[in-house]
């Protein structure tokens, strides 16, 4: 008989709430989640999908701006702050909402390794 972890269910749906349903590997594994399961959730028929490496969006389509943001923050770590007009729509500024760019900007401590 297979052996069943005890996954945290109110932590998960904290993490995973609607709208901003991005997490890391090791917050879906601090919520009791196997790597394993994780690996297959982000596989071709899975419901979950990888957004960055380490970073999963739990739910299959385009994730919105928030998840973006959300998900290159989280890429970039605990101490990473979202920058430039991607702050500026976070924080209601109109005009910058406007701005639909391509890419996140994001500031990551200097002795942290990330790529683009």
């Amino acid at each position: 008989m297979p052996r069943r972890c005890k996954i945290d269910e109110a932590k998960l749906a904290k993490l995973l709430q609607p709208g901003s349903s991005v997490a890391t590997h090791a917050e879906l594994q601090a919520t009791g989640i196997p790597r394993s399961t994780i690996t297959f959730r982000i596989g071709v028929n899975g419901p979950w999908q990888r957004i960055l490496p380490g970073v999963v969006l739990a739910h299959r389509g385009t994730p919105t701006m928030f998840e973006r943001r959300l998900a290159a923050q989280k890429y970039g770590g605990e101490d990473s702050v979202i920058t430039g007009l991607d702050a500026l729509a976070e924080f209601g500024v109109r005009s910058a909402r406007k701005h639909r760019p391509d890419r996140v900007h994001v500031l990551i401590n200097h002795k942290r390794q990330r790529t683009s």
